[in-house]
């Protein structure tokens, strides 16, 4: 089930979140509703050329005419080797996901930091153990317009975790969700505190 936007009775219209939250059958994901930044497709765009462009010169590299032994030399099996390396360290990163998605899984007892590709495989970029003590904030963002940042700490750490950003009301649902989910699920399978 996915709780994309709010409805706002007093104005009577549709407040559209910058975040959602879909079920799974092990918990729930929350996930930003805005795609990756304009400047990460552009790189992600020109990555894919520039990995494109690799492969062919490997290709071509290795498909020249052979040498006067009638066989490939080993310069160009090398140059070739690197040229196909470099592209698939290219296509690699052309074809990962620019937003990070958070899994809550409640049968775990973690909350994971997740990409999701384009081609649809996720990695997991940190495991964070459900803690007794952690606590979640809303902090104001610098600029006005009313949104806020959700951010949960491990036993009194600087750094935080950002959950989802949005409007006041939208965060203090999930907060509470998270705040119960956290409590009754901790201890569930103890893992450690990534940080």
């Amino acid at each position: 089930m996915s709780q994309p936007g709010a409805t706002n009775p007093s104005e009577g219209r549709e407040d559209i979140l910058p975040f959602e939250v879909r079920q799974a059958f092990w918990g729930y994901v929350i996930r930003g509703t805005a795609g990756p930044p304009i400047l990460v497709q552009v790189a992600q765009g020109l990555v894919l050329s520039l990995g494109a462009a690799c492969a062919a010169a490997a290709l071509a590299v290795a498909a020249l005419t052979p040498d006067d032994a009638g066989g490939l030399s080993l310069m160009r099996l090398g140059a070739s080797a690197v040229l196909m390396a470099f592209a698939l360290l290219f296509l690699r990163y052309a074809s990962r996901g620019g937003v990070v998605e958070l899994h809550v899984d409640l049968a775990r007892g973690e909350l994971r930091e997740v990409v999701r590709h384009r081609v649809g495989r996720a990695s997991t970029l940190g495991a964070h153990g459900f803690d007794p003590s952690a606590s979640l904030h809303i902090r104001r963002d610098g600029a006005g317009g009313g949104h806020r940042t959700l951010i949960l700490h491990h036993r009194g750490s600087r750094d935080g975790l950002c959950i989802a950003q949005g409007p006041e009301h939208a965060l203090q649902t999930l907060r509470r969700r998270l705040e119960h989910d956290i409590r009754l699920h901790a201890g569930a399978r103890p893992i450690p505190v990534l940080a």
